[in-house]
């Protein structure tokens, strides 16, 4: 029964591994995730219960962690993304969330991405369009962030 369960086991963890096409689609995943949790206001109260102390930016971009680089992460945080677009819908009174996003290759072998994503806020139902670059490269086995950057993005008005 033991040697069943390991062969089964190892038979999972193969085909959950080994398909190009699963890869291809984990890389989606990372970016759609990140965009999510990029251009969500307030992503799980991330802004909201931010403590005072001096160690809030790491607290604050701690769901970024799974999804990006430690360089990304820095990068993020020496430009204040996506804080500046949570405190401004903070101000607004709005809530934030990805409505839909779309992916095209522009460099397939540096694994760098376009995007254009539709936001939607909670206040009156209006929508925002951002767009930007994404580039993924591969961490500890896992397709993380390594560098993004928004080209635009409709301020909240």
């Amino acid at each position: 029964m033991g040697k069943r369960m390991c062969a089964l086991f190892l038979l999972a963890a193969f085909l959950l591994t080994a398909c190009g096409s699963e890869e291809r689609a984990e890389a989606r995943d990372v970016r759609e995730a990140f965009v999510e949790m990029f251009f969500t206001s307030d992503y799980q109260n991330r802004y909201s219960a931010m403590s005072q102390e001096a160690d809030w930016a790491e607290e604050y971009y701690q769901d970024f962690s799974e999804a990006a680089t430690q360089e990304c992460l820095e990068q993020m945080a020496a430009n204040r993304e996506p804080f500046k677009y949570d405190r401004l819908a903070e101000e607004k009174g709005e809530k934030i969330t990805v409505e839909s996003v779309s992916f095209s290759v522009y460099d397939q072998e540096n694994k760098v991405y376009t995007f254009e994503a539709v936001l939607k806020s909670d206040a009156g139902g209006k929508t925002y369009q951002a767009n930007g670059q994404i580039t993924l490269q591969e961490e500890e086995g896992k397709e993380k962030v390594s560098h993004f950057y928004v080209g635009s993005y409709e301020e909240l008005e």
